[in-house]
């Protein structure tokens, strides 16, 4: 009789135990977009403007950027996991202010803003602004920028965010930026200042 019961009670809880504990639903699958400026190192590339893959792709998608320089600034809103190539270079040229400032609204122009979103990761991109165009002490120049968002760098070089020499006297020319809200802003500008280093570690960027 224990026995039958016994039985009875494990084939209720086989029966029942998908009720209480469903299967997990396993995440989509990922795309991955390519991205190539002149479809020479990845012929089958889909792009060859990073920006218009970043704006094509979904949340969690990879994009992958070959070798080559990319003339543009770039705007990030979504999680993304961003990888480049060996000599992939992000230069804009004739840089434009793309944001502003969460602390006194000045006008910054950014090579790539990370902005309001989570789970943003970039790896192996150089950014570079030897070809930045500004003239003038504003807009503040900024290599990349994190405003109101998190993620994380790796082996990213960061180089020439600097004005000319004529303009030295202005507070203007940055390697990398994280900047919250207006409550926070002193706390993550202290913990991590501007960098200029050539090549940066992983290091992990977000508002608390």
């Amino acid at each position: 009789m224990k026995t039958k019961l016994a039985r009875l009670f494990t084939l209720v809880v086989i029966l029942v135990a998908p009720l209480i504990w469903p299967n997990p639903v396993l995440p989509a699958h990922r795309a991955r977009l390519v991205v190539d400026d002149d479809k020479v190192e990845c012929p089958n590339a889909a792009f060859s403007h990073v920006q218009d893959a970043v704006d094509a792709a979904s949340p969690g998608d990879e994009i992958h950027i070959c070798k080559g320089t990319y003339a543009e600034q770039l705007t990030i809103r979504k999680p993304l996991d961003i990888d480049a190539d060996n000599g992939a270079v992000l230069m804009p040229s004739a840089m434009q202010a793309n944001t502003k400032s969460l602390f006194d609204a000045a006008p910054i122009a950014t090579a790539l803003l990370v902005a309001d979103t989570t789970g943003v990761s970039i790896s192996g991109l150089i950014v570079d602004g030897a070809n930045n165009g500004i003239s003038a002490c504003a807009p503040d120049l900024i290599g990349i920028s994190f405003q109101n968002a998190s993620g994380g760098l790796d082996h990213i070089a960061v180089r020439n965010f600097k004005l000319a020499a004529s303009l030295n006297g202005c507070q203007s020319g940055t390697g990398i930026f994280v900047l919250c809200a207006k409550r926070q802003w002193r706390h993550l500008k202290r913990r991590n200042r501007p960098l200029h280093r050539s090549r940066l570690p992983e290091k992990r960027y977000h508002c608390r």
